[in-house]
């Protein structure tokens, strides 16, 4: 049976991420901490699929595109963490709106590599599958408990606008 295994400590639904239109930032608490999901049992995800979902708003101010991403890492700075997937941009013209993106995810012990599926819908856009194609390696899920491991999502915008909001509103993990 599936269950919850993992959600942020705190922080969500996160601070506006603001107006990030030339390098993609990771979502923010109040206090300006990182929003990451650990990964602290890592072991229990050791050659298992599981799936992360992460959930939000988001409102554009003008003419412009919106994208969220899914990273390995622990770092509001997402240059310092690995990318799994983005999304495709989509439009989020002068409106509010809602999105969310999934990624099915087997994490094995021999390669230690992260592969799988991810997906997304942003407003009335949805992503079709697209493959995490060993997306990363060199992660050992046969160690346990340390805070270098963990999921972050970060989001970016096309053009910039005082108009531009992007809220998280809920990240898990579920095996």
């Amino acid at each position: 049976m599936a269950n919850i295994a993992s959600q942020p400590f705190k922080g969500l639904p996160s601070a506006d991420l603001g107006d990030v239109v030339t390098t993609a930032q990771g979502f923010k608490n109040a206090a300006g901490a990182a929003i990451v999901l650990p990964l602290a049992q890592a072991s229990k995800l050791k050659n298992k699929l599981f799936t992360v979902r992460a959930w939000g708003r988001v409102e554009g101010g003008t003419t412009v595109d919106f994208t969220p991403s899914l990273y390995y890492g622990t770092s509001a700075v997402v240059a310092n963490d690995t990318l799994i997937k983005s999304a495709t941009a989509a439009a989020v013209d002068s409106a509010k709106h809602n999105w969310h993106i999934e990624a099915r995810l087997v994490w094995d012990a021999d390669s230690d590599k992260i592969q799988g599926t991810f997906t997304a819908r942003i407003a009335a856009i949805a992503v079709t599958a697209l493959v995490v194609n060993a997306a990363i390696s060199s992660a050992d899920p046969e160690e346990d408990v340390s805070t270098a491991k963990g999921l972050i999502i970060s989001g970016l915008f096309s053009t910039t606008h005082a108009g531009n909001h992007a809220y998280l509103d809920g990240f898990e993990l579920e095996v």
